[in-house]
C-alpha cells in the first residue's frame, strides 16, 4: 500500500468555510493554522502543504466541505451519519471466539473475496504518520505448495542439527523437541508448516522508515478480524518466519527487496472443525502511573 501519487500537495479552502475552526484543531502537522497570530479569527490558511501526511481529518470534521485536497477524494469519506454502530457485545462476542486455525480443509479461497477484504478493509487500516507503506503479497496455488515444502525441508534439517547439540542448553533441547515434534508430523503426512491452508497473505515493512514494522502487524490483524467476519479462518504463518533466515531457497521464493523485511503473514482458508467454547486468555498485567 503505497502512496497513490506522488504530485506535489495542493490544499485550498472554498467559500463554503464557515471559519468554524475545527480544521486547525485537528490538524496533527499544523499545515491548517490561523491567519493571525493570536487569530482575530478561525479562518483557515495553508501554512506549508509540504508537510500534510494526507491523514484526511481535516475533510472529515469540516461541516461544510470547504476543503479541497489533491490528493483525496470527498467521495471516500463516507459520513458517519449513515453507518450503524457496533453493539459492544457483539464486538466481544466476534473478538473472542475467533482463534488460530491448524487445520484447514481444501476449499479454495476465492481470489474475489481476498480482493474484497485488501479493498475495502485492510486499506483502511491505520499506520503511523499515516505512511501507507505496508506492501502486502498473496500466495497460493503451487507457490505455496513449494514455500511449504522447503518450509517443512528446512524443519526437518534443524531437527537433524539439534539433535547432535542439545546436550548443551536447556533451551536447545526445548527447541530441538518442538522441531522432533514437528518432523513426526510431516514424515506421518501432516503439514506443520502451513496447515494445508490454500492461501497466505505476508505483510512486509521498509527498513528504512522507523516504525513501519508496527504498521505491517496492525494491517495484519485488521486483515485478520475482516477474513473472520466473511467466514475465513486464519492463523499467524509462524513457521515461514522462523525458516525464512535458515534457507536460502525460501529467500528466493518470497523474493524480498534489500529494503523490505517481512514482519509476518497470514494462512487463511476454511475448516470443517466447531469449537463450542470462546478463547480463554490470562489477564492483563497492567500497571497504571499517574504521578512521579
Amino acid at each position: 500500500m503505497n502512496k497513490n501519487s506522488i504530485r506535489k500537495i495542493a490544499i485550498t479552502i472554498n467559500t463554503n468555510c464557515i471559519e468554524c475552526g475545527k480544521c486547525i484543531e485537528v490538524c496533527p502537522m499544523g499545515v491548517l493554522t490561523c491567519e493571525n497570530n493570536p487569530p482575530v479569527s478561525k479562518k483557515p490558511v495553508v501554512f506549508d502543504p509540504e508537510v500534510c501526511i494526507s491523514c484526511g481529518h481535516c475533510i472529515a470534521v469540516c461541516p461544510r466541505n470547504a476543503i479541497n485536497h489533491n490528493q483525496l477524494l470527498l467521495d471516500d469519506f463516507q459520513e458517519i451519519s449513515s453507518m450503524q454502530k457496533l453493539d459492544w457485545d457483539q464486538f466481544i462476542l466476534f473478538t473472542r471466539q475467533r482463534r488460530s486455525i491448524r487445520k484447514f480443509n481444501t476449499r479454495p479461497v476465492p481470489i474475489e473475496l481476498l480482493d474484497k477484504i485488501l479493498k475495502e478493509s485492510t486499506r483502511y487500516s491505520p499506520t503511523g504518520h499515516n505512511r501507507q507503506m505496508t506492501e502486502v503479497m498473496i500466495f497460493e496455488g503451487e507457490y505455496l505448495k513449494s514455500i511449504r515444502d522447503e518450509i517443512n525441508n528446512t524443519i526437518i534439517r534443524f531437527s537433524n542439527y539439534l539433535s547432535y547439540i542439545r546436550i548443551f542448553s536447556k533451551k536447545i533441547e526445548s527447541v530441538w523437541r518442538s522441531m522432533r515434534s514437528f518432523r513426526n508430523m510431516i514424515e506421518s503426512g501432516m503439514d506443520p508448516s502451513t496447515r494445508n491452508a490454500p492461501v497466505a497473505i505476508l505483510f512486509t515493512a521498509d527498513k528504512r522508515i522507523k516504525e513501519s514494522e508496527v504498521d505491517a502487524t496492525i494491517l495484519s490483524y485488521h486483515t485478520l478480524l475482516s477474513a473472520e467476519i466473511l467466514g475465513l479462518r486464519s492463523c499467524y504463518f509462524g513457521a515461514l518466519i522462523n525458516a525464512l533466515p535458515y534457507s536460502r531457497k525460501l529467500r528466493k521464493l518470497i523474493k524480498l527487496s534489500s529494503h523490505q523485511k517481512l514482519v509476518c503473514g497470514l494462512l487463511l482458508g476454511y475448516t470443517n472443525i466447531h469449537y463450542n467454547r470462546l478463547v480463554s486468555r490470562k489477564n492483563i498485567n497492567l500497571k497504571v502511573m499517574k504521578e512521579l
